[in-house]
C-alpha cells in the first residue's frame, strides 16, 4: 500500500490513486469558474423533533461538520499544485476555524437546496450546506474524492452526529489523530500490486475497448453548438407512489428482474424515443456502474472509507428494435453476473489504460448527448430514516443525489427511499428545454410501468 506520508510536521502528502486521476480527467476538460463538472451534491430534507428547535439543529451541524472532518479527514484533503498528488495539513485551532468558516453555509435566503446549488463554485475542499428555509442539508464535493454511496455514507455520519446529546465543540479534539483515517486509494485499499498480470492486462484492455461503443451512439437532440457555453445544472424528477413502488418491485421479482435492470431498459427506450432523427436508429452505449466496496477488506468496505471513490464501471451497447423485455432481461443479466475478483484485481491495469485512453482522445470528437444511468437501489441500506432519541430526534423525509454537468449528456438517476422509487434525470439548461427532460423522465415512467404490466395509482 502507498501510504499518506509526511512531507512537514503537520503536512501529509499521497500521490493520487489511478481511478482518482481518470474522474478527474473527466472534469479537466471542462474548466469553468464558477462551476465544477461531475461535482456531487447530495441532499436530505429533515423534519426536526420537537426537542431540536432550527437554532440548536443548526449549532449540531456546524459542530457535527468538524466533528465529521476528525472521522473522515480526506473531506480536507485538497490536490496539490503539481496536479497529481493530494495534500492534508492536521490544523491549527485558527486554521480549523478558516476551514469551518469556509465549508460550512448557512443559506438563509435560499428557497431551497437546488436553488442554492446554482451558487456553489469550486472549491478544494467538501462543503455542506444548510438552508433552514426548507430544512434541507447539502452535501458538495468533487467526485474524486468520494461517489454516491460514499457520500450517503457521509451524510448518515454526519446525522448520527448531530443528534448526539454530549456532541462537543470540534476545535477541542485531538487534531493530528484524525490522520491515521486519512483514506488510501482504491487500488491500494484492495491490495493490487503495481505490476499487472498478462490475464489482469489483457482483460484491463478489453475493458477499455468498450468504449469504443460510444462512436456513433444514440443521442438526444440538444441546443446551440459546439461552441455554446454550458449554463446551470438543473433536474427534473418522477416520484412513484408506494402503492405503484410495491408493483413495480412485485413484477420485477415476478420476472426475475432487478429494479436496475428494469429502470435501466426504461432509460434506453426513452434515449431512443427523444433521439434526434439522424440518430433514432443507432445503437445506445451506456454505463455498467457498480461499487468495488463489497470486494474490499473489511476496514474500506463500510462508512470509515466513505471519504473515497470506489466506483467502476465499463461501457455496454445495445442494438434498437428489440422489445424492452430484452433489453431488460440483457442489463439483469450483466448486473447479476459480470463483477467478479478476476475484475477488481484487474483494476488498476484497466484505470491505467483508461487514463492513456483519456490523455490520447483527439480534439473535436463528435459531441455525445445520450442519457446514461446510476442506480443506488434501496438508499436505506445507507440512511436511516429517523435518527436519535425521542427529546433530541430528526426525521429524514427525502434525499436526493446528482452531479454539476457541463456537457450535453444527462445522468438519470435512481433510487428507492421511503417506499418511494425515484427516477431523477439532471442535464444542463443551456443545452435541454426543460418541456424536453420532463417528457424525457414521463417516457422512463411509462416505459418502465408498461413493461412490467404496472398501472399507475
Amino acid at each position: 500500500m502507498s501510504p499518506w506520508t509526511a512531507s512537514g510536521p503537520k503536512t501529509f502528502v499521497r500521490p493520487l490513486g489511478e481511478n482518482e486521476i481518470f474522474i478527474k480527467m473527466v472534469n479537466d476538460p471542462y474548466p469553468h469558474p464558477d462551476m465544477e463538472h461531475w461535482a456531487i451534491n447530495s441532499t436530505a430534507t429533515i423534519e426536526l423533533g420537537d426537542g431540536l428547535p432550527p437554532s440548536k439543529f443548526e449549532a449540531q451541524l456546524r459542530h457535527a461538520w468538524g466533528h465529521l472532518r476528525f472521522q473522515h479527514p480526506s473531506l480536507a484533503a485538497r490536490i496539490a499544485e503539481d496536479q497529481i498528488s493530494l495534500v492534508y495539513e492536521v490544523p491549527e485551532p485558527k486554521d480549523f476555524e478558516n476551514w469551518i468558516s469556509r465549508t460550512f453555509i448557512v443559506a438563509r435566503d435560499a428557497a431551497s437546496a437546488a436553488e442554492f446549488m446554482h451558487t456553489l463554485k469550486p472549491s478544494p475542499y467538501a462543503s455542506l450546506i444548510y438552508v433552514p428555509k426548507t430544512c434541507e442539508v447539502l452535501g458538495h464535493t468533487s467526485h474524486w474524492r468520494s461517489d454516491g454511496f460514499g457520500v450517503f455514507h457521509l451524510l448518515n455520519d454526519l446525522l448520527n452526529l448531530v443528534v448526539k446529546d454530549d456532541l462537543t465543540d470540534p476545535t477541542s479534539l485531538p487534531w493530528g489523530a484524525e490522520v491515521v483515517r486519512l483514506a488510501p486509494t482504491i487500488e491500494d485499499a484492495a491490495g493490487l500490486s503495481p505490476t499487472a498480470t498478462e490475464e489482469q492486462s489483457t482483460l484491463g484492455k478489453s475493458l477499455v475497448q468498450t468504449f469504443i461503443s460510444t462512436a456513433g451512439g444514440i443521442g438526444i437532440q440538444y441546443m446551440g453548438d459546439a461552441s455554446t457555453p454550458p449554463g446551470r445544472t438543473v433536474s427534473t424528477q418522477a416520484v412513484l407512489s408506494t402503492k405503484t413502488t410495491k408493483d413495480v418491485v412485485d413484477a420485477c421479482k415476478s420476472r426475475g428482474l432487478t429494479v436496475t435492470s428494469a429502470a435501466h431498459a426504461s432509460v434506453a427506450a426513452a434515449n431512443w424515443a427523444l433521439a434526434g432523427s439522424d440518430r433514432a436508429k443507432t445503437h445506445y452505449t451506456s454505463t455498467i456502474r457498480w461499487s468495488l466496496r463489497r470486494f474490499l477488506p473489511s476496514q474500506f468496505s463500510g462508512p470509515s472509507y466513505a471519504s473515497a471513490i470506489a466506483t467502476t464501471g465499463w461501457m455496454d451497447k445495445v442494438e434498437e428494435g428489440k422489445e424492452w423485455s430484452d433489453y431488460a432481461e440483457h442489463y439483469n443479466a450483466l448486473y447479476r453476473n459480470s463483477l467478479s475478483k478476476e475484475y477488481v484485481d484487474a483494476h488498476r491495469a484497466y484505470a491505467v489504460r483508461l487514463v492513456a485512453l483519456v490523455k490520447s482522445l483527439p480534439p473535436n470528437l463528435p459531441i455525445q448527448s445520450d442519457v446514461d444511468i446510476s442506480s443506488m437501489g434501496i438508499v436505506e441500506a445507507l440512511i436511516k430514516r429517523t435518527y436519535g432519541s425521542r427529546d433530541n430526534s430528526i426525521a429524514v423525509t427525502a434525499i436526493s443525489l446528482g452531479i454539476e454537468n457541463l456537457s450535453r449528456q444527462g445522468s438519470c438517476y435512481v433510487w428507492t427511499f421511503r417506499d418511494q422509487l425515484n427516477l431523477r434525470v439532471i442535464y444542463n439548461e443551456a443545452y435541454h428545454e426543460r418541456e424536453k427532460m420532463e417528457r424525457f423522465i414521463r417516457t422512463v415512467k411509462e416505459s418502465l410501468l408498461g413493461g412490467l404490466g404496472v398501472v399507475e395509482s
